[in-house]
């Protein structure tokens, strides 16, 4: 196994202490059984309970900008808005996504045998889908610890399927920085990104095959 590291962005629901505490289990949980391989960005970390406003949603979109893959939390009966908001960023930016649903209902418009959610959110290339029964997976465990070991396992042998998918379009590093360029233009956020930093970021991406 390669040693090369990666960060994900955990995106989902973040406004219950259900969701806080889940979000924290889970992300430290992939990191140690991925052995460091794979260390999570919370949104959670980076927002305000009070004050929300457009730098929160620039922050948010540049730890999610800045990662290597996002991981998107479809769980509940209606979507996250703004988890579908950030799904739909990674995949104008190609950034490799897994999209992870552990609720076992059903809550989509898809043929049987298709994706529990939207199809509109369905088949779009580099991304991986993973749906588990949280509540079968639970009583199965045996313990709270065993429980999120087998979710970060599951979730770390999609990530690594994710890191080896070429991207969608074959460009150069300079072609890769003029189009994040353009799409930070695209989304209101041509002055959040320092050009240096900019640059940095999509040379890193581009060396490991990410762009």
């Amino acid at each position: 196994m390669s040693t090369e590291t990666y960060s994900f962005y955990l995106a989902g629901e973040l406004f219950s202490y259900k969701s806080l505490i889940g979000n924290q289990m889970l992300s430290e949980a992939i990191l140690e059984r991925s052995g460091g391989r794979f260390k999570a960005v919370l949104p959670q970390s980076i927002e305000l309970p009070s004050n929300r406003s457009r730098d929160i949603r620039n922050a948010d979109y540049a730890a999610l900008i800045s990662c290597d893959l996002l991981v998107a939390q479809f769980d509940g009966a209606e979507l996250d808005a703004g988890t579908v908001a950030e799904f739909m960023v990674a995949k104008q930016l190609d950034i490799p996504t897994l999209v992870f649903r552990s609720d076992f209902r059903k809550s989509g418009d898809q043929d049987e045998g298709g994706d529990a959610w939207n199809l509109m959110l369905s088949h779009f290339p580099r991304v991986e889908s993973l749906a588990l029964n949280a509540m079968a997976l639970y009583q199965a465990s045996g313990s709270i610890q065993s429980y999120l070991a087998e979710l970060a396992d599951h979730i770390i042998e999609k990530l690594e399927s994710l890191v080896n998918v070429l991207p969608v379009v074959k460009q150069s590093a300079d072609e890769a920085f003029k189009y994040y360029v353009q799409s930070l233009l695209r989304l209101g956020m041509s002055s959040h990104f320092p050009i240096d930093q900019l640059k940095t970021m999509v040379i890193s991406k581009s060396i490991r095959g990410l762009l």
